[in-house]
């Protein structure tokens, strides 16, 4: 597999984090999805007992497109404040084509709350990527969360 697909892979996680973490950058992140897509956060223990249970499920590009809405005014003074700052290691490319990549990328994402609470998730990114005349967009995007419970609440994108 080639080294400029995973350069391109490394950028599409890059521009991801960059855009989940800027609160001001919330309406670019239906962007990174293709036309026909999928986002949905649930834990690893779900998926081991069979994956029915999902912490968030954006399973069109309809709810991809609203969650800006919703996060930006319909949620907007009802959840505290917080700032997030994303790592990602390095891709690991499962099957490559020409038009779809397969990747599997671990995150840590470390969240700060007003009054200095801080919480550390960890996971891994399971991604089908399509590549397009406009670049890489992702079709789905499964996060899957190490742990079964979350220290926090959360509206925006992981």
């Amino acid at each position: 597999m080639g080294g400029d697909v995973l350069i391109e892979v490394m950028q599409l996680a890059a521009r991801y984090a960059a855009i989940v973490d800027d609160p001001r950058r919330t309406k670019e992140w239906p962007d990174l999805f293709a036309d026909e897509a999928a986002y949905v956060v649930t834990t690893r223990r779900d998926l081991d007992e069979g994956g029915r249970v999902a912490i968030m499920m954006d399973d069109t590009k309809g709810k991809i497109l609203d969650r800006p809405h919703i996060i930006d005014e319909v949620w907007a003074g009802h959840y505290d404040a917080q700032a997030t700052t994303h790592m990602v290691s390095i891709p690991l490319l499962e099957e490559v084509t020409d038009s779809l990549i397969r990747a599997r990328t671990g995150f840590t994402v470390d969240i700060a709350k007003e009054g200095g609470r801080s919480h550390r998730l960890a996971g891994e990114y399971v991604d089908e990527i399509l590549r397009g005349a406009d670049g890489l967009r992702f079709r789905r995007r499964l996060v899957v969360l190490n742990d079964d419970v979350l220290p926090t609440y959360f509206v925006r994108p992981l």
